[in-house]
């Protein structure tokens, strides 16, 4: 599924949050996890376990005031 960048919605610690729309014109944020590389893997790995489990929170939410969640997970090139 093609992703269309719209704006950046902010940013954090860890990473980035963007307004996206896919191909299907389907509107949503996507966060993407961007840790520095300076951290050590055992840290890495518990921010994307953090992350996966965020992920999956919020993907059971349902609220119309929230933008949906999409199910992907994938590690950045630069942690592979």
């Amino acid at each position: 599924m093609p992703l269309v960048t719209i704006k950046n919605l902010g940013s954090g610690g860890f990473g980035v949050v963007d307004l996206v729309r896919s191909d299907d014109g389907s509107v949503f944020a996507r966060k993407t996890l961007v840790p520095t590389s300076t951290l050590p893997p055992q840290v890495v790995q518990n921010i994307e376990r953090r992350f996966a489990r965020e992920a999956k929170t919020q993907s059971g939410i349902t609220e119309s005031a929230q933008a949906a969640v999409g199910s992907r997970f994938q590690r950045p090139p630069h942690l592979q």
